[in-house]
């Protein structure tokens, strides 16, 4: 239960822990996450933690970009014991392009007598924004199509499952597709409205983020009016 251990009257159990007197660490890194938009300066955010039985102050913190050059910075302050603390370094890290980052933060304390827990290694994944999808069918604005319609589109690049909304125009866009996370590039849906024109869209997403395409309508057939031509009467005889 984390007390620190009695040296006197130790606890029969195994709930008890002895604190070094100097050990602090980079126990999380906070930002940056995976994502699609990650820029040329994002901000490095760690939790820093006080492992040991003493304030620990005169401490350094750093992080290597792939294997590259250190950011190094002192922060001047004093950290209690059992404490931890927040900390954003001034100097952001590029992650402009898309791919995978080996990002190491760690602290820098002389006297520290455990370096085992100082750093924390995490890969940060840049992925691309997916594309809009493209050839997208039914053609935008035809008419007289069927009550029963198939949907298709070409493969969006960057995207891997597709979510497909579809509205009466004139009525305000919905907000829960009618199909999601299609792992397919076409939808068969029935049930429209005769006479009724609908707008719809495909949004292509991937793990981390999404791009909508362009809105596009189609209007369905209206039924044929019943003509009576010809009445024909028997009388029984």
């Amino acid at each position: 239960d984390g007390q620190a251990r009695d040296a006197a009257h130790p606890d029969i159990g195994a709930d008890e822990i002895s604190f070094l007197a100097d050990d602090i660490g980079v126990s999380a890194l906070i930002s940056p996450l995976n994502g699609c938009t990650l820029g040329v300066s994002e901000s490095v955010q760690i939790r820093i933690q006080n492992y040991s039985s003493a304030p620990v102050s005169g401490f350094g913190v750093a992080y290597t970009l792939n294997g590259g050059t250190p950011v190094v910075e002192y922060p001047s302050l004093t950290l209690p014991p059992g404490n931890s603390m927040e900390y954003s370094f001034a100097a952001g890290a590029n992650l402009a392009l898309p791919g995978d980052y080996s990002l190491a933060v760690y602290t820098i304390h002389v006297p520290d007598s455990n370096f085992v827990n100082d750093t924390t290694l995490v890969t940060i994944h840049h992925a691309q924004l997916p594309a809009s999808v493209t050839n997208m069918t039914p053609d935008n604005g035809v008419n007289g199509l069927p009550d029963i319609v198939t949907f298709s589109w070409l493969p969006a690049v960057g995207a891997n499952v597709y979510d497909l909304y579809l509205w009466p125009a004139g009525d305000p866009a919905p907000t829960t597709p009618i199909a999601s996370n299609l792992n397919q590039i076409n939808y068969l849906y029935g049930s429209l409205i005769y006479g009724t024109t609908y707008n719809w869209q495909v949004v292509a997403k991937n793990y981390y983020c999404q791009t909508p395409g362009p809105v596009q309508s189609f209007t369905v057939q209206t039924l044929p009016e019943l003509v009576i031509s010809n009445i024909t009467a028997m009388i029984g005889e």
